[in-house]
């Protein structure tokens, strides 16, 4: 190992070496030969100052290269733990910024509300008080759980900035497909049980203003985009037969709805936004 440095040494400082060894010898040379105009002094004394005035010259040449490499090492390190100092602080907010994340998400999570969407879902089989209040609790609730849920998402939201990652846009496009498959249930249950969910009477007395009412629901602008089949698609399918099939109206929209908003899926996404996130934190005390 010592023999390959020596050799790299001397193949990167070769003219050097070659400069000490070939100077005296061109001293000694044009000392020898005739002298073109007259000095002052001995030839002795003119070889005298050439090693000081040599010797003078490359020590001053060592000691400048030796200050210019100690002042650069000097900059270098002041350089890194100014580096250190502030990625140290970007790790610390970075840190807080994670740990307030969390909460939101966490809030994020619970405010979808599956059980207290499958209650009110179950409530709507069967007509168990006056048409009219069933309808008002109904909505109430309903209402309740979307504003929830409105806050909670834009608490999540605005955690991030507008330059995000491919990973991150990601991540957090599946929690929006999550979100917009949420509120667009929402949207359907409200619509049903306000529009056609309260009225008695046989499929074929009531079909006109079903499918009116239907119809017009869905030539609606909707924002939230949705894999299940929205509530038009599945009335459709059973003919508008609302009174009579009520039951099953509501239990299709419901399960096509509840495939695509799994908890674990939603936890699962969730977690790989904060694993994600974590690991861009710890690359920062790691330049």
């Amino acid at each position: 190992m010592e023999i390959k440095i020596m050799i790299d040494i001397l193949k990167k400082y070769w003219w050097v070496i070659l400069l000490i060894i070939s100077v005296p010898i061109i001293i000694n040379c044009l000392i020898l030969k005739p002298a073109i105009f007259k000095f002052v002094g001995k030839d002795t004394d003119w070889l005298n100052f050439w090693g000081a005035y040599i010797g003078t010259v490359l020590s001053s040449c060592i000691a400048f290269y030796v200050l210019h490499k100690q002042l650069s090492q000097n900059q270098n390190e002041n350089k890194n733990n100014r580096n250190l100092q502030i990625n140290i602080l970007k790790y610390q907010q970075k840190s807080q910024w994670l740990t307030e994340l969390k909460t939101k998400l966490a809030e994020y999570y619970k405010s979808f509300s599956l059980n207290d969407i499958n209650a009110i879902a179950n409530r709507m089989l069967t007509k168990e008080t006056i048409a009219y209040i069933q309808i008002k609790e109904t909505r109430a609730s309903l209402k309740q759980i979307i504003d929830n849920f409105n806050v909670a998402d834009f608490s999540k939201g605005i955690m991030f900035s507008n330059q995000l990652t491919k990973e991150e846009s990601n991540i957090i496009e599946k929690l929006k497909s999550y979100s917009d498959e949420f509120c667009a249930l929402i949207e359907d249950l409200d619509w049903y049980v306000f529009e056609v969910y309260g009225h008695n009477g046989s499929d074929d007395t009531l079909r006109r203003m079903y499918e009116s009412k239907t119809k017009k629901y869905q030539q609606e602008e909707h924002t939230h985009i949705s894999k299940s089949r929205r509530i038009w698609d599945i009335i459709i399918e059973y003919d508008y037969k609302i009174s009579s099939k009520n039951k099953e109206i509501i239990s299709t929209r419901m399960k096509e709805a509840m495939r695509n908003i799994k908890a674990d899926n939603i936890q699962k996404t969730i977690l790989e936004l904060l694993d994600y996130e974590q690991e861009k934190i710890n690359k920062i005390i790691q330049l």
